[in-house]
């Protein structure tokens, strides 16, 4: 969800805007809008594409997403049910969800219309400032994150079309371990990495079942932190969080799942470790049998990254290797 350079579009009786944009008729946005009572498009400017979704800004006001992935996943439906949770039961900044249009009468693409919020995408912006600022940035979306772990679910899971919301297993174990046989099983097919090291971070995880059981009750977690997922403001002469956007990996998980997607990353727009635990800790306590924890579940990202880079089309040998090196360091260090 990028604030990509804006391009203008005039009124929708100009030649520009009876083009189609984003592969969307300027007249389907319309009637779009007016099936929920929201404002007509007196302009319409396309903010980017991203992973299979294209976002417009409507009257400089609303912001359209458009779910042009192939095949088709409920990725706006659920980012709807988060935001919508979110604004309900937090202080979390996000975007209000003005609409969830998933008939295809329209348009053949579900789609969602949030508010607009007014700020910079952090990627542009954070490696720019200096290491205070990025320090207390850290830490506000430390607190950020702590509230949002404190908020409960009903069970752990993704997004579940059939009830509407997150969480398909009562226990956290049973799901992690299901998603682990699904992806062991495709490593060893596909012959992602060498067959004794599937076997051994296989191994690690199963029997690290007694840590499992300390995991934290359902909550939600974003697995894809960045700055490139914050919208930043400037406001009295100091940065801060007015968005937190972009939930296609969040789950209902043990809170813990979070800290190995930070540790995972590792990546230079990522909050800075201690200050995001500093904020963190004002918010939500820091369980038990918590390094044990990221441990097992950053050796399943690094084995899905694997099959992940394995599967493409140009199959990315480099990534493979970047998370094989990662596995056997992870699997002596333990």
């Amino acid at each position: 969800m990028t604030r990509a350079s804006k391009q203008s579009t005039a009124g929708a009786g100009s030649q520009a805007a009876r083009a189609s944009i984003g592969q969307v008729a300027p007249e389907a946005i319309a009637a779009l809008l007016e099936r929920h009572h929201l404002p007509a498009p007196r302009s319409v400017e396309p903010l980017g594409d991203k992973e299979g979704s294209t976002a417009l800004l409507a009257n400089g006001e609303l912001v359209i997403y458009f779910d042009q992935g192939d095949p088709p996943v409920p990725k706006l439906a659920k980012e709807a049910l988060i935001y919508r949770r979110l604004r309900r039961s937090t202080d979390v900044p996000c975007p209000e969800v003005l609409a969830l249009d998933t008939t295809h009468e329209l348009v053949p693409y579900d789609a969602l219309i949030l508010s607009y919020v007014d700020g910079v995408d952090g990627s542009s912006t954070w490696n720019t400032l200096d290491e205070e600022a990025r320090e207390k940035l850290s830490e506000e979306v430390g607190r950020i994150f702590g509230t949002i772990h404190g908020l409960p679910w009903q069970a752990y899971g993704n997004y579940d079309p059939a009830i509407g919301t997150l969480g398909e297993f009562p226990r956290w174990t049973d799901m992690l371990l299901c998603r682990l046989e699904k992806v062991g099983a495709e490593a060893l097919a596909r012959g992602a990495l060498p067959q004794p090291l599937i076997a051994a971070v296989l191994t690690e995880i199963n029997d690290g079942d007694s840590v499992l059981e300390t995991a934290s009750l359902p909550t939600l977690v974003h697995g894809d932190l960045h700055a490139g997922n914050l919208l930043l403001k400037q406001q009295d002469g100091s940065w801060h969080v007015v968005a937190v956007l972009d939930w296609a990996l969040a789950l209902a998980a043990d809170a813990a799942w979070e800290f190995a997607a930070l540790a995972f990353r590792r990546s230079d727009d990522d909050p800075i470790g201690d200050a995001f635990l500093y904020g963190y800790r004002e918010r939500h306590p820091i369980q038990p049998d918590l390094r044990s924890r990221i441990h097992l579940y950053r050796l399943m990202l690094h084995l899905e990254g694997a099959v992940i880079a394995q599967s493409q089309a140009t199959q990315d040998r480099g990534a493979q290797h970047r998370h094989e090196v990662a596995l056997r360091r992870l699997l002596i260090r333990q």
